[in-house]
C-alpha cells in the first residue's frame, strides 16, 4: 500500500471489527474511496475480511493502531498510468546498469 490512513483506537468496547469498520468510514470520508485493506499489529489476530476490507497483520504496526487504504495489484502498477510505466523503466535502467543487462528480461 503506498499511501494510507493511520487511525488509533484502544476503545476496550470495540472489537477489532467495529475498529476496522470504524476506521474504513473515516477513509471514505476523508479520500472518497472505500479502503480494501487494512494492516494491523499481529497481537490483534485478524480473522478475515471485514466487509470488504481485507484485515492483514503486519509487525510494524503498533498495537491499537491501523494502517487502512487502497492496495493496488501488481497488474495494475506494472500496467497503470505514465507515471508507474517512468518508476518501472527507472528500475529497469538500474538493473541494467548494475549487472550489465541481465535484468533487463525479468522486467520485461
Amino acid at each position: 500500500m503506498e499511501e494510507g490512513l493511520l487511525v488509533f483506537d484502544d476503545n476496550p468496547d470495540h472489537n477489532l471489527d467495529t475498529k476496522v469498520a470504524l476506521a474504513a468510514a473515516r477513509y471514505k470520508r476523508k479520500f472518497g474511496v472505500v479502503p480494501n485493506t487494512c494492516y494491523v499489529h499481529p497481537s490483534a489476530e485478524p480473522a478475515g475480511p471485514v466487509g470488504c476490507v481485507e484485515v492483514k497483520p503486519l509487525s510494524t504496526v503498533l498495537k491499537h493502531h491501523f494502517w487502512i487504504g487502497r492496495e493496488t495489484p501488481l497488474s495494475h502498477k506494472l500496467h497503470g498510468d505514465e507515471r508507474d510505466d517512468a518508476a518501472l523503466e527507472r528500475v529497469r535502467e538500474a538493473l541494467l546498469h548494475r549487472d550489465g543487462g541481465a535484468g533487463q528480461m525479468a522486467l520485461l
